[in-house]
């Protein structure tokens, strides 16, 4: 039976041209893609219409998963209905740009490519989302963009060998390296907000964890949380779709007399070595928030001693989708 499975899976895939691929790379990926999104060109749409609907795909993206009355998810169902029906988290969003996006899109925005993203996980879940919104998702969701998330998916894979740093960046990994007892990122455990079978906890990185311009390492506690902040850019990106897709493709192909379904099943990984310069702005940013809160804690703690005036709020940069 199991024979027959294996045989009948190499025929398929030796018909439609997959045999001549490595299983799960890149070129076996990028075939798959184009079958699944064969439309290339966007439909006619009147600009009234297509604006109206990319503004309800910007209230579903804000407002769904709060269950608000006149929402798709929302209380004003069929009373049964609502109270037999399990609450279902929405995919994750982020509310910002992060600062390694740097794909360029020519017809979508930054904002309006993660509210696509947004709308796709929605779609594979099979969570409600409002009519137009679904159309404007449908009218965006064009091969070329379909290309375009790819090529941002893929700064979230192990790299076949590390790229080269500037000679400061390579010193510094030597260094930390050749110090004894030094503590290495694969140490790390991160938390993801949402269930995925599978997922690796860890990042597959056996390199030291970086160190800030005075050379002392960052703490294990920051470094969990800048990799849980990546994890979660990654989600929103279109990492919750590509890893349950990847995942059913890993049981499809479970019996592969090769390699099996295990090359679907591509790790999360951020380089923060590569990422470094921003690692350093936010460690600083960190400790700059920290000193202002305890500033405050101790004028609210006692605000007529050692104290005269509150602090001054400093205002630290964050970019968002907004700017």
């Amino acid at each position: 039976m199991i024979v027959a499975s294996i045989v009948s899976k190499l025929y398929f895939a030796r018909k439609r041209g997959y045999a001549k691929l490595p299983l799960a790379s890149k070129e076996w990926f990028i075939k798959k893609l184009k079958e699944d999104h064969t439309s290339i060109f966007k439909p006619k749409v009147p600009e009234y219409l297509l604006e109206k609907q990319q503004a309800i795909a910007y209230l579903d993206y804000k407002w769904l998963g709060r269950q608000l009355e006149g929402a798709p998810d929302g209380t004003d169902k069929d009373t049964l209905e609502y109270l037999f029906q399990e609450p279902r988290n929405y995919p994750t969003r982020i509310y910002y740009c992060p600062h390694w996006f740097d794909t360029n899109l020519e017809d979508l925005s930054e904002q309006d490519f993660f509210i696509w993203t947004f709308l796709e996980a929605c779609a594979y879940e099979k969570l409600p989302v409002s009519k137009k919104a679904a159309r404007w998702r449908d009218y965006v969701g064009v091969q070329d963009n379909w290309w375009k998330q790819n090529e941002v998916l893929e700064k979230f894979k192990h790299p076949d060998e590390f790229p080269r740093y500037s000679a400061a960046v390579e010193k510094e990994i030597k260094r930390l390296t050749d110090t004894k007892y030094y503590r290495i990122i694969n140490k790390v455990e991160i938390e993801y907000p949402v269930e995925l079978d599978l997922i690796n906890k860890k990042v597959l990185d056996y390199r030291p964890i970086p160190s800030h311009a005075k050379r002392k390492k960052f703490p294990k506690p920051f470094i969990k949380w800048y990799l849980e902040k990546r994890a979660k850019e990654w989600l929103a990106a279109g990492g919750h779709v590509e890893w349950k897709t990847n995942f059913q493709f890993f049981i499809r192909f479970l019996v592969h007399p090769i390699a099996g379904g295990r090359l679907f099943l591509k790790a999360f990984y951020w380089d923060l070595w590569g990422d470094l310069a921003h690692v350093r702005l936010e460690y600083q940013r960190a400790i700059g928030a920290a000193l202002l809160i305890g500033k405050w804690w101790k004028f609210a703690r006692f605000p007529f001693r050692l104290v005269t005036k509150p602090p001054a709020l400093k205002k630290y940069y964050y970019q968002t989708l907004d700017n």
